[in-house]
């Protein structure tokens, strides 16, 4: 059995839930729910009593707590182990980083790393669900991810130690070309945008910090969809629709007269770039790594 299907079992066995599981794990419940049907499928056993509500797991499976929560912890401590010898002789550093910061921040970090430290760095990017499990799993070093700073004043797991790293502006953008039949557009109510998917970091921005204002003054029509922050921003670079993205991705169009930031009415917001790792004693690599972070932002 792998590790990861594990791992999703003992979540819902500390959380008694499929839907806290899946938060739990940070996925979407749809997409947990999937992800316990294929363990079902993989093994031939029913894990899940869906008669019940909520959903639990079944009788034979929560006799076997104890050995799984034992496998857990003997596989964690030897992959730990085996990735803590290989980094110590190639001095290899695993970071995970958000797709929309691989760009920006990432490139900074790795620059003062090879510049201060005899390192090797390899950069896995994904959306943040992703670099979080490489996280836990230990297959990254570290996470550097944004955070809403609602987020930063709820959240607070014992096993992750954090940092900020700095603030970045959520910005409407759009193509200078396009601007005055933009205009025209949002004088007769009507705003056309490009939208991300709901149960990414960016859907989760539009929906709670965006969008409640913008449905205040627009019809909102979403002309496209995507999960990357690159890719709607070349969107509006065609004059497809407006984007919201991190200032950084798009200071350069900016500055070449390209894309233009909107103003007022048009609303913005205020994320929060964060550095992440797992708590308890590292190795004296991710601890030098995990000072110059701190220094990056002139804090700790």
């Amino acid at each position: 059995m792998r590790l990861e299907w594990i791992e999703d079992i003992l979540a819902i066995l500390r959380t008694g839930s499929l839907s806290a599981a899946a938060e739990a794990r940070h996925v979407s419940q749809p997409a947990f729910s999937r992800r316990v049907r294929l363990i079902e499928e993989q093994v031939g056993v029913q894990l899940i009593d869906r008669s019940s509500r909520p959903a639990r797991l079944r009788a034979p499976v929560l006799a076997q707590s104890e050995v799984l929560q034992d496998l857990s912890a003997r596989m964690d401590k030897l992959l730990y182990e085996l990735r803590a010898h290989d980094r110590g002789n190639a001095r290899r550093f695993v970071i995970a980083s958000q797709h929309a910061i691989a760009t920006t921040m990432v490139p900074r970090l790795i620059e003062a790393l090879t510049d201060e430290m005899e390192l090797s760095v390899h950069v896995r990017s994904g959306n943040r669900d992703e670099c979080f499990e490489l996280l836990v799993r230990r297959q990254a070093d570290l996470m550097i991810a944004y955070r809403t700073h609602t987020e930063l004043e709820t959240s607070a797991n014992s096993f992750i130690q954090q940092r900020t790293v700095g603030d970045e502006p959520v910005v409407p953008v759009f193509a200078a070309a396009g601007r005055k039949d933009l205009t025209a557009h949002m004088r007769g109510g009507e705003l056309p945008i490009i939208a991300y998917p709901s149960e990414v970091f960016f859907g989760e921005v539009m929906d709670r910090e965006l969008l409640p204002d913008l449905r205040t003054k627009f019809f909102i029509r979403p002309k496209a969809e995507t999960a990357l922050t690159l890719t709607a921003l070349r969107l509006a670079g065609a004059g497809v629709g407006v984007a919201w993205v991190p200032i950084s991705l798009a200071t350069q169009e900016i500055a070449a007269g390209s894309l233009v930031q909107l103003p007022e009415p048009l609303t913005q917001t205020t994320i929060a770039m964060c550095a992440m790792r797992l708590a308890g004693a590292q190795s004296s690599v991710n601890d030098q790594v995990w000072s110059l972070v701190g220094r990056l932002d002139g804090g700790g």
